[in-house]
């Protein structure tokens, strides 16, 4: 016995937002086209560019046989110069082959390509079919204020988000080599992601661990040998150590800046780190750390929940480094659509009001099983290979719109030959028939599926399955969506 519900288009308030979210991505479209190319082809970009300046200049002095760190200082509480590993020094060493303007264009359309794949990777990946993915990709790439500010100073985190990306992609895919050498090279270019080994442990992913670290080897080993031997050195004894020391800087939002902005500790000028600051931030930093370690498991999640995983990491790995400006949270891309995706499947949509509001009429119906179980006795197996018993069904004449019923309390009487067999109301399927709809389209949501417009959907049994001998009379009476008449075959 089931209660049916025929599904129309989407609701009118679904379609407004989604042409609200098109039309807002169409216009962040438009500016950033202007901003970010046409304005540099014109001559007319107004963005600093001060952080491209750096890469352009270590570029240029290993191309004259100087060292990638030759401007570095650490005499400003935000240190100057170029101050990433030596891999990176590899990789923006081509930008000394054109000149600044030529170099500048390059680099900023590169940024861009890159902040753009990754936010349509991680849509893709976290957010329902349903939904528009591609509209909020592009906004989160193009209107999200730190994601812009790379943009307009040149800085290389859209490359680094797009290794992020990608890697979340792999990870919640189970692809444990692909994600631990996409996470190696995104460590090889900034070191805040390496804290991604204590992810990839505590999953219990040994290859992806191996991976890597082997990956990660292969950065070092480059990067020493594009640089030389003493700017590997520079990098290791003057550049890391102003990397990890204490900043009360107002613009550094780790949890460590915080603290030190609270003792006063560099927050204009550069000062002697005291060792209760430096205890103070490595406690919070693993504090941080151990609770994105204990949230992973390493036995079977589902996609949603993996998803989550690595973007509570995203944000352990900003919040636990020395070091967070603000362009570096381009990265909240991450898990924010990974929270999205996982609200949409745990129930935000599955509210009950919410399911009915997608349901266009309910109707009374009747299932007709068709098993080959003998005394209907299976395991879930048995059924999934029976089709789940489907046989047919028949739906009633009488349609009413959900607004005007009780659904938990719709009553369904059965008889057979005119004895009543069997009778319940509709608070037998899941407490309430929109919760059985309700969890359908989630289960379909988490497989990329949806319920679509105009589809009759069966939420399920109100009575129990009863046998019906050949040539016997059927009937069903609803209290509110009327009677069906069948003959046994």
């Amino acid at each position: 016995m089931s209660a049916s519900a025929v599904a129309p288009r989407l609701p009118r308030r679904l379609r407004q937002a989604r042409f609200g979210i098109a039309a807002l991505a169409v216009a962040a479209v438009a500016v950033a086209v202007k901003s970010f190319v046409i304005g540099p082809l014109t001559g007319h970009f107004e963005g600093t560019f001060e952080d491209f300046a750096a890469y352009l200049g270590a570029a240029r002095s290993m191309a004259g046989g100087g060292s990638a760190y030759a401007a570095f200082s650490s005499v400003p509480v935000t240190e100057t110069g170029f101050v990433y590993p030596p891999f990176a020094a590899l990789l923006v060493r081509p930008l000394a082959l054109l000149g600044t303007r030529s170099a500048m264009v390059v680099w900023l359309w590169l940024t861009l390509a890159c902040a753009v794949t990754g936010a349509i990777v991680v849509a893709r990946t976290a957010l329902p079919k349903s939904w528009p993915r591609v509209e909020l990709a592009i906004l989160g790439a193009v209107a999200f204020a730190p994601a812009t500010y790379n943009y307009w100073h040149g800085q290389i985190n859209p490359v680094i988000f797009l290794l992020l990306a990608i890697s979340y992609w792999a990870y919640v895919r189970d692809r444990q080599v692909t994600a631990g050498i996409l996470l190696g090279l995104a460590a090889g270019i900034k070191i805040a992601p390496v804290i991604f080994l204590i992810v990839l442990i505590r999953r219990r992913w040994w290859r992806g661990t191996a991976a890597m670290v082997s990956t990660g080897v292969v950065t070092l080993i480059l990067g020493a040998l594009a640089v030389g031997g003493g700017a590997a050195v520079t990098f290791v004894t003057k550049v890391l150590p102003g990397l990890n020391r204490a900043t009360g800087w107002i613009y550094n939002q780790s949890l460590g800046g915080a603290i030190s902005r609270v003792a006063h500790q560099s927050v204009l000028v550069v000062q002697t780190t005291s060792w209760p600051v430096q205890v103070a931030n490595l406690v919070a930093a693993l504090l941080v750390l151990g609770l994105a370690a204990w949230a992973i498991r390493p036995e079977w999640r589902c996609r949603e929940e993996r998803g989550a995983e690595f973007g509570l990491a995203i944000t352990a790995m900003l919040l636990a480094g020395g070091i967070a400006w603000y362009p570096h949270f381009v990265h909240l891309i991450i898990p924010l659509f990974c929270v999205l995706g996982l609200v949409a499947a745990r129930g935000w949509r599955a509210e009950r009001s919410t399911a009915l509001a997608a349901v266009g009429a309910v109707y009374g119906g009747v299932e007709v099983i068709d098993s080959r179980y003998r005394d209907f006795r299976f395991t879930l197996a048995d059924v999934v290979a029976d089709n789940a018993s489907s046989g047919c069904f028949v739906t009633g004449p009488v349609s009413v719109p959900p607004a005007g019923l009780d659904l938990a309390l719709e009553a369904c009487l059965l008889e057979v030959d005119g004895q009543i067999i069997d009778s319940a109301t509709g608070a037998a399927v899941q407490g309430h028939p929109a919760e059985a709809l309700a969890l359908a389209a989630n289960g379909l949501g988490r497989r990329g599926h949806a319920i679509e417009p105009g589809w009759i959907v069966l939420t399920g049994g109100m009575t129990a399955a009863v046998p019906v001998p050949p040539g016997a009379k059927i009937a069903v009476h609803f209290t509110h969506v009327g009677s069906i008449q069948l003959a046994g075959g």
